[in-house]
């Protein structure tokens, strides 16, 4: 079954006629090892399609919810042994099949949790701590003033984790519903390019310019984006000619 889904298993050689054997200890996904869970995920998606059962079942509750890096590495898994475009669309519907994404931060020994959608998030300055509040609504946690800027960065970072990994793939309705979470929570500016601030008390936007320009649309993503200097230069006159804010 692995070699009928993964280009890389079918080009292991076998020993002495032996069963090739797939040896994964070596592999890493954004730096980290591969997981079981993501293994066994990917087995269970490749067994489906090939028995209509899953390679290892569960008498548990299936899980309903995945974190944005569990994500990233099953999807990355998935590219780096070269699975088949059915395979890859298996795990997509598998994601989409799920209640919900969130990104996990760890904040001081705490696991901080966002919602990976549309939601728009503030960042609200006291005395205490800074508040994350959702739009409209009441706080959803607070994080230490010294701690700002390394969740804000962790938060880009696996932002753009899922940005390149959904390009890469052509997943285009994964890839717009992460975009949908940036544009929600981006920065908007005047023609002078100075970081509009909010009058009415709403608190400032997750994400700045730098960490959009330094974190979240990393070398990589903009590559995989097509993006040139070039086609940024023309953008932006046809936005200044048409009157528009840039």
């Amino acid at each position: 079954v692995v070699e009928l889904f993964s280009r890389v298993a079918r080009e292991i050689p076998a020993d002495s006629g032996d069963a090739p054997v797939w040896d994964l200890s070596g592999l890493l996904l954004e730096g980290q090892p591969v997981s079981r869970s993501t293994l066994i995920t990917w087995l269970n998606v490749a067994y489906k399609l090939s028995y209509a059962e899953e390679y290892e079942s569960s008498t548990n509750v299936k899980p309903t919810t995945a974190t944005a890096a569990e994500l990233v590495q099953l999807l990355t898994f998935a590219d780096a042994v070269g699975s088949t475009k059915g395979l890859v669309q298996a795990v997509v519907s598998y994601i989409e099949g799920l209640d919900d994404i969130h990104i996990v931060v760890s904040v001081a020994g705490t696991d901080k949790v966002l919602l990976l959608d549309s939601t728009s998030y503030q960042l609200q300055q006291t005395a205490a701590a800074i508040l994350v509040q959702r739009h409209g609504s009441r706080t959803v946690f607070k994080i230490p003033h010294e701690s700002l800027t390394s969740f804000v960065e962790a938060v880009a970072g696996q932002i753009e984790q899922m940005l390149y990994i959904t390009s890469k793939l052509q997943l285009r309705p994964l890839h717009s519903k992460v975009q949908g979470f940036v544009t929600a929570n981006e920065a908007n500016y005047t023609f002078e390019f100075t970081l509009f601030s909010d009058d009415d008390g709403d608190g400032d936007v997750l994400f700045s310019i730098d960490v959009l320009s330094n974190t979240v649309y990393s070398p990589r993503v903009l590559e995989l984006l097509q993006y040139t200097p070039e086609a940024a230069k023309g953008a932006w006159i046809r936005r200044l000619l048409e009157g528009k804010s840039v």
